[in-house]
């Protein structure tokens, strides 16, 4: 399940990289400039979720004084 998760991540991100890649190449800079904001909640949402997987590790591991 995660898997194929991360392949569609993976696909979409590609697809928003190319089309804003041949968006620019062609000069329609709406199209380019329009691709910023999908990247950018994406990056927001990987890297609050990293943070939150990590705390979490942080929290079911033992204490600092081995209790």
């Amino acid at each position: 399940m995660k898997k194929s998760l991360a392949i569609i991540q993976i696909a979409v991100i590609a697809i928003i990289i190319i089309y804003g890649t041949v968006s620019l190449y062609v000069g329609n800079f709406e199209g380019l400039y329009g691709t910023f904001p999908l990247l950018f909640i994406y990056y927001i949402f990987v890297v609050a979720r990293q943070k939150r997987e990590k705390e979490h590790q942080n929290d079911d591991g033992p204490d600092r004084d081995g209790k």
